[in-house]
Formats: structure tokens, C-alpha cells, sequence
């Protein structure tokens, strides 16, 4: 049964991510398409370009650390691979997350009305600050991620030790200990463009 139960949730898995990198990589081919006609892009659309080359990198790394760890597991025994995918994987999801917010604070920006100082500011200089915006968040994305790669050395160090040490409750509590860091991270690097979000929605809304 539970074989059965692998290749449904694979095939699932393998369906979704392609079907996301596909509509992703359609979206930023248009618009490749746009800038070489016109050499040049509006800020909303170098928002999106952005953020669908993040997303389908996200999934290919999504897709690449599944089917490595489900068919190849002798890769887990390499310290690169363990660092490589969870660094990787953190830094492209920080890096959706961050320039979704960009986007969600552009509409604010561009559409609601208030009269605060900072958002005339930001109003009539939004389009020259986008491109800052984006490198602050690869930025802020690089640094919220690389704490995750000492779990990868805790995973490596389990990979290449089990079967051989005897106190497995050792090796479980230590397996245990990294996958709570590396919850702890995830929700560490996800809150701050959350709540960025959600005041750009909730400014959006009142004005509206």
C-alpha cells in the first residue's frame, strides 16, 4: 500500500511542479519577449519576471531534492548535497515570499490614497526603488537562510553514522533537534515580508 501511496503523491508532485514551472516560464518568456521588442519594462513587469523565475526555480528545486532523495539516497551521504538543497531551497522560497511582498507594496504604493510623507515619497519615486527593493530581498533572503546550513551538517553527519552507531535514540533526538531548526528558520525568514504583506494589504484595503 504504501508503494502505491509513493507514486500517487510522486505523480501528484511531478504534475504540479512542472504544470507551475511551465505557466511560470510562459509568463517570463512574454515578457522577455516584451523587453527585446522594446527594450524596456514596466515596473510591474520586471516585478513579475522576477517572481516567476523564483517560483520556477523554487519547484525545480522542489522536484530535484524528491526524486534524489527517493531514488538516489546515496546522495544523502554527501555534506554538499544536504547543504546545497536546504540552502537553495530556503533562499528561493525567502526570495518568493520577499518579492511578492514587493509586488502586494507596489499595488499599495500605485493605488491607494493617503497623504502621509512616505508614501508621496515613495509614490513618485516607486519605479527607480523596485530594482532596490528586489536586491534588498536576495539579500535579506541570503543572510535568513544561511543559518540553515549547520542542519545540513547535523543531516550529513546522520546519513553517514546510521546503521553504524548503536544509540540510534541519540541519532533520532539529534534528527529531531535539526528538523526544529530548521522549522524555527522557516518561520523566521517567512514573518518579517509576512507582516509586510499584510500592512500593504491592510493599507490597500482601508483606502480602498
Amino acid at each position: 500500500m504504501d508503494y502505491y501511496i509513493q507514486n500517487i503523491f510522486t505523480a501528484v508532485l511531478f504534475a504540479e511542479c512542472f504544470m507551475g514551472i511551465a505557466l511560470n516560464m510562459f509568463i517570463v518568456a512574454v515578457y522577455f519577449m516584451r523587453w527585446k521588442a522594446l527594450k524596456s519594462l514596466e515596473t510591474r513587469d520586471k516585478i513579475l519576471t522576477s517572481l516567476g523565475i523564483s517560483r520556477s526555480l523554487f519547484m525545480a528545486n522542489v522536484l530535484i531534492a524528491y526524486l534524489m532523495r527517493s531514488y538516489f539516497t546515496w546522495i544523502l551521504k554527501s555534506i554538499l548535497f544536504n547543504i546545497g538543497i536546504l540552502l537553495c531551497g530556503m533562499l528561493l522560497h525567502s526570495t518568493d515570499l520577499w518579492i511578492t511582498t514587493v509586488l502586494c507594496v507596489f499595488y499599495c504604493v500605485k493605488i491607494a490614497n493617503y497623504s502621509h510623507e512616505l508614501l508621496t515619497y515613495m509614490k513618485t519615486r516607486i519605479s527607480r526603488l523596485v530594482p532596490r527593493f528586489i536586491l534588498a530581498s536576495l539579500l535579506i533572503s541570503l543572510a535568513s537562510s544561511i543559518p540553515i546550513i549547520q542542519y545540513g551538517l547535523v543531516l550529513h553527519t546522520h546519513n553517514s553514522t546510521h546503521g553504524f552507531l548503536g544509540n540510534s535514540t541519540t541519532n533520532n533526538a539529534n534528527i529531531g533537534y535539526a528538523f526544529l531548526g530548521q522549522v524555527i528558520i522557516f518561520l523566521l525568514g517567512s514573518l518579517l515580508p509576512f507582516l509586510v504583506f499584510c500592512g500593504a494589504v491592510y493599507l490597500l484595503i482601508r483606502s480602498l
